[in-house]
C-alpha cells in the first residue's frame, strides 16, 4: 500500500465507512484512531471501525497487513438467509475495541489465513466462485478474532451486575447522547438510581457516568469538526447544544483548544467508501 502513495497521503485524517483490521507482522506501527495514539507491534491488531478517524504514521518502519470489510462483505459471506447473524456480527465487531491482543499462535493463524486470501485472489475461474471464497475466507478472519477477543474478556474479575449496567448504559449513551447531556435523563432507561450507575462505572472503567457522556459528546465534536465544513455553531446545534458560546467552553476545556484552533491543527479529510 505505500508504494501506492506519496508520503503526503499519511499526513491527512482519513474517515471510513467501512471496518478495517490492521496487523503487524514485524517492526512498529504508531496509528491514530478517534484521536488516540496507539502502539502497535507483532501480537496487537488494531481496530478501525465506520465513522471513526485514522491518520497513519509514516515515521516508522514495519510491515503487516490491511484487512477492509465492509458490512455488504460480510452479509453475502454469512448469507440472506442468516440476516439475524450477519445483525449479530455486526453488533460484535462495533463492541470491539480498537486494540486486540493475540497470542503468537493466534497472530500466525490469521497471518496464514490473509496471504492464502492473497493467493486465491490470483485464482483463474468463474469469478462468482472466487468472489464467494474470499468472502467466506474474510468472514473466517473476523470469526476467529471476534473468538480469540471473547475469550480474552476475564467477565468473571468483574462485578456482573455492575457490567451488564456499565454496558447498557453505553449503549444508551451512543443512542442518545445528541438530546441527553445529564446523567438524570438516563435513569429511567435504566431503571437504577444515580447512584448505583456511578458505582457501575468507577468500578469497570474508573469513570463517572457525566465524563462517559462528555467524552462521548466531545469526540462526536471533533469527528464533526475534523470531517466535514460546518461551524462550530453548527456543531453545537447538532449535538443539542442551545447556547453556541457554552459549546465552545465545553469543548476547550474537553480538547483542550478551541473548536477553530483543533480544526486548523487537523487539517484536510478524506472520505474512504
Amino acid at each position: 500500500m505505500f508504494a501506492k502513495v506519496d508520503d503526503a497521503h499519511f499526513t491527512i485524517s482519513q474517515r471510513l465507512d467501512f471496518f478495517l483490521f490492521i496487523a503487524v507482522s514485524t517492526g512498529e506501527l504508531l496509528h491514530t484512531i478517534d484521536f488516540i495514539s496507539h502502539k502497535v507491534t507483532r501480537g496487537r491488531w488494531l481496530l478501525v471501525k465506520p465513522g471513526q478517524i485514522q491518520q497513519i504514521d509514516r515515521s516508522c518502519y514495519w510491515d503487516g497487513f490491511f484487512v477492509p470489510i465492509s458490512s455488504e462483505v460480510l452479509e453475502s459471506a454469512v448469507g440472506s438467509h442468516s440476516s439475524n447473524d450477519e445483525a449479530h456480527l455486526l453488533m460484535a465487531l462495533q463492541k470491539m475495541p480498537s486494540v486486540l491482543n493475540l497470542t503468537e499462535e493466534q497472530s500466525q493463524l490469521c497471518f496464514n489465513a490473509i496471504e492464502q486470501i492473497a493467493l486465491d485472489a490470483q485464482l483463474t475461474g468463474p469469478v462468482h466462485l472466487i468472489e464467494m471464497l474470499l468472502k467466506r475466507q474474510l468472514h473466517a478472519i473476523v470469526l476467529r478474532l471476534l473468538v480469540n477477543h471473547q475469550a480474552n474478556i476475564e467477565i468473571n474479575s468483574k462485578p456482573p451486575v455492575a457490567f451488564l449496567l456499565f454496558l447498557k448504559f453505553r449503549r444508551a449513551i451512543e443512542d442518545n447522547f445528541r438530546q441527553w447531556h445529564h446523567v438524570h435523563q438516563y435513569l429511567d432507561m435504566l431503571g437504577c438510581s444515580e447512584r448505583t450507575l456511578a458505582r457501575a462505572c468507577e468500578a469497570i472503567s474508573a469513570t463517572t457516568p457525566k465524563e462517559m457522556i462528555d467524552a462521548r459528546l466531545a469526540l462526536e465534536a471533533k469527528r464533526l469538526l475534523t470531517h466535514t465544513t460546518i461551524k462550530s455553531n453548527r456543531v453545537a446545534s447538532e449535538l443539542g447544544f442551545d447556547d453556541a458560546s457554552y459549546f465552545i467552553k465545553f469543548f476547550k476545556r474537553m480538547a483542550g483548544y478551541t473548536p477553530g484552533e483543533f480544526k486548523k491543527r487537523q487539517g484536510v479529510v478524506r472520505e474512504f467508501r
